[in-house]
């Protein structure tokens, strides 16, 4: 934990310098969540790394840079944050956790009463054993529950659709799968 704080905090006055000093146009610096079982993969364990990097960085803003306590603590809450990626949590279930706990992992990671850790949301599916890649709505990830409770927490990142393996493996097109599973509409001449 002291060491990847380090290497956060680093990289985030790396961040405000490539910005000049402007924080609001620095390189967002985030963490992702993978495999469940290694560190820093889960919702608490995430979000602490995250709270801790941040809480480091505003003190070298403030040492190095010379800005107010106030302003650190902005700058360090605009460059660090969490990526949570549904496909990574949702392999908790090879380990015999439940979908329950699976959302429960992810409303740990959702932004709470201000407190605002993710900067980005992958969205994936699988069927619980394997980083899959594929389309939300082809396998089994509770993709519509762990939205709702990112969403009820007011968040305001991005989302990224990742299902590069139905591209590459599969040949075809993701967009109408991913457009069919997050319940998009999607008119063409084809459909």
């Amino acid at each position: 934990l002291d060491k990847t704080v380090k290497t956060l905090s680093n990289l985030g006055v790396h961040s405000f310098e490539l910005a000049k000093g402007d924080y609001k146009k620095a390189p967002v610096v985030t963490v992702e969540n993978w495999q469940p079982e290694v560190p820093f993969s889960r919702g608490n364990s995430l979000k602490k790394l995250i709270k801790k990097s941040r809480k480091e960085l505003s003190k070298k803003l403030r040492k190095e840079k010379g800005l107010s306590k106030s302003e650190s603590k902005k700058a360090a809450e605009a460059i660090l944050g969490a990526t949570w990626d549904v496909g990574h949590i949702y392999q908790l279930k090879k380990y015999g956790f439940t979908e329950k706990d699976v959302i429960k992992e992810t409303e740990k990671i959702a932004p709470k009463k201000g407190k605002k850790f993710l900067k980005h949301v992958h969205l994936t599916d699988n069927f619980g054993y394997h980083d899959s890649h594929l389309a939300p709505g082809m396998g089994t990830v509770p993709i519509q529950d762990m939205l709702k409770r990112i969403q009820q927490s007011g968040f305001e990142g991005n989302y990224i659709i990742e299902s590069g393996a139905v591209a590459v493996d599969l040949k075809m097109s993701p967009i109408p799968y991913a457009a069919e599973g997050l319940r998009n509409p999607l008119y063409t001449y084809e459909n």
